[in-house]
């Protein structure tokens, strides 16, 4: 899920049906995976309607991306 919001573009969030599409798994388990995921500060949730929409968190992704590019060298 992590990779699948980070993918997107900060001002284009995914609707959390659009990232329950991705998986098999109940909308509970998607749900709570996000709530983990905003809970580290990785992605962000902004409520528009009735659904959420997902983003990555820049500053909760850095260490993250610093972590793998030392892997690769």
């Amino acid at each position: 899920m992590l990779s699948l919001i980070a993918a997107q573009p900060i001002e284009q969030p995914l609707c959390v049906c659009e990232i329950e599409e991705g998986f098999d798994l109940t909308q509970g388990t998607v749900s709570h995976h996000l709530r983990i995921l905003r809970e580290a500060g990785l992605v962000t949730v902004s409520k528009q309607g009735l659904w959420h929409y997902y983003a990555p968190a820049p500053k909760g992704l850095a260490p993250i991306k610093t972590l793998l590019a030392g892997l690769s060298a």
